[in-house]
């Protein structure tokens, strides 16, 4: 909490978490956030659930593949994404459970921050073109972003198909229309 009131201290007017926070610090790090008038956001605890963090004072959660892990049934500690692509097999983005989660958004004021932008890169890019954000920019490119711009999608592991991925990104524009 000390770290709150330094950053609060300074002028910030939000705190973000990431993955590796343990659940039971969410509830009082976001009390002494809002105490002192920020906002709190952040990926979702590894062993938690996007509900937990919204229901514990989360102001916005980052990245819809959160919408998705919330459903998982064990805690995720890696390939977060392909992971996400697995639930989003059983929990289709009409699905009771999706509609439940976003009304939970709505009921606490929660925002979600879909960076959809990153996960069209990564999820339905294809090999050898450039990817969209870096198109106006492409002239100015060094040579090794210029060649990372044209790597295409993640490279999915055995058991994930390259539609699943696809398949994911279509869920989450639907989910944020």
């Amino acid at each position: 909490l000390v770290a709150v009131d330094e950053y609060a201290g300074r002028g910030y007017q939000q705190i973000k978490l990431y993955g590796a926070i343990a659940p039971e610090w969410v509830e009082p790090i976001a009390k002494r956030t809002h105490e002192l008038g920020m906002r709190l956001s952040g990926h979702i605890p590894m062993t938690g659930t996007t509900e937990q963090a919204i229901r514990s004072g989360y102001d916005e959660v980052q990245h819809f593949i959160y919408m998705w892990l919330n459903f998982a049934d064990h805690p995720i500690t890696s390939e977060l994404t392909f992971n996400t692509a697995r639930i989003a097999r059983n929990t289709p983005a009409d699905s009771a459970d999706i509609r439940g989660l976003e009304q939970l958004f709505l009921d606490q004021d929660a925002a979600l921050d879909p960076t959809l932008t990153i996960y069209s890169e990564l999820l339905a890019s294809k090999p050898g073109e450039l990817k969209r954000s870096y198109r106006a920019m492409s002239e100015r490119l060094p040579l090794q972003t210029a060649r990372a711009a044209r790597s295409g999608p993640l490279l999915a592991p055995e058991g994930i198909e390259k539609g699943d991925m696809n398949e994911l990104f279509v869920q989450a524009l639907q989910v944020v229309g």
